[in-house]
């Protein structure tokens, strides 16, 4: 009698840890749009995922002119001089 008590637990336990979860309690789910992206890591072979909300046309346009500005090249380094 112990065996076969010992042999349906565990098909007791894995039939229950699959029953469904209610749905109707379920939280709605948000509208907010999630883009992920793979990024490129220097010095590595592996990308890294990142993930983030949808950017409006604004908010990319501000991104690339902010991004322009910080590689933009000053004065204090002009480039290479032709070797000397």
């Amino acid at each position: 009698m112990k065996f076969w008590i010992c042999a349906a637990l565990p098909l007791v336990t894995a039939l229950a840890a699959c029953a469904a979860p209610d749905t109707a309690k379920a939280p709605p789910a948000t509208a907010k749009a999630e883009v992920c992206e793979r990024e490129a890591q220097t010095g590595s072979m592996l990308g890294r995922r990142q993930c983030g909300p949808a950017l409006s046309e604004a908010e990319r346009a501000r991104l690339a002119a902010e991004l322009q500005t910080q590689v933009r090249p000053t004065a204090s380094n002009p480039g290479s001089g032709g070797g000397h």
